[in-house]
């Protein structure tokens, strides 16, 4: 009876507490508003819109953003969080433009880490690189994305970074 007991407790603790580090991923999709009251590092005036839908581990993007009076842009962007290095587009004149994404252990987050080669004033070419990292609320109803990025040489910010959160609609 003792070993039966005994078998039951463990066998509902590796359950519980998890029998390895696979966590369920969470689901970013939904119309999410900036908060620039609690984000920091961004454009001052800065409006902001993102529609994200998620089928499994791919994370299309639609953006709408404005700034002060200016004319509202969309972009659009898509993440595949399978891991493997991808070719990517990215506006502003960028070529040989390069992304990784993948699930963090937990489920409630993901990486980006990109790196994109950009035309200098004076002709030459620069590497910029990117980190991004998607972060999900238990509830939620709260997305912030942190990003660090690692500017040309050269530059008189060498690193800058910003946090955006977003609140579901």
């Amino acid at each position: 009876m003792k070993r039966k007991l005994l078998i039951g407790i463990v066998a509902v603790m590796v359950f519980a507490f998890g029998g390895g580090n696979v966590a369920a991923q969470s689901d970013f999709s939904g119309v999410w508003t900036l908060d620039s009251g609690k984000s920091a590092n961004v454009p001052p005036g800065l409006m902001q819109t993102m529609t994200v839908t998620q089928n499994g581990d791919r994370v299309e993007i639609e953006t709408k953003s404005k700034a002060g009076e200016g004319q509202e842009r969309v972009g659009k962007d898509a993440y595949v969080l399978d891991g493997k290095e991808t070719d990517f587009t990215m506006g502003r004149g960028a070529k040989k433009a390069k992304r990784l994404s993948k699930w963090t252990n937990n489920g409630n987050s993901f990486d980006v880490t990109e790196e994109f080669v950009v035309s200098q004033p004076d002709g030459s070419e620069a590497t910029v690189r990117a980190n991004h990292r998607w972060i999900l609320s238990a509830d939620g109803k709260t997305l912030t994305i942190e990003r660090v990025v690692e500017n040309p040489n050269g530059a008189s910010k060498p690193r800058s970074r910003s946090r955006r959160v977003f609140v579901k609609n």
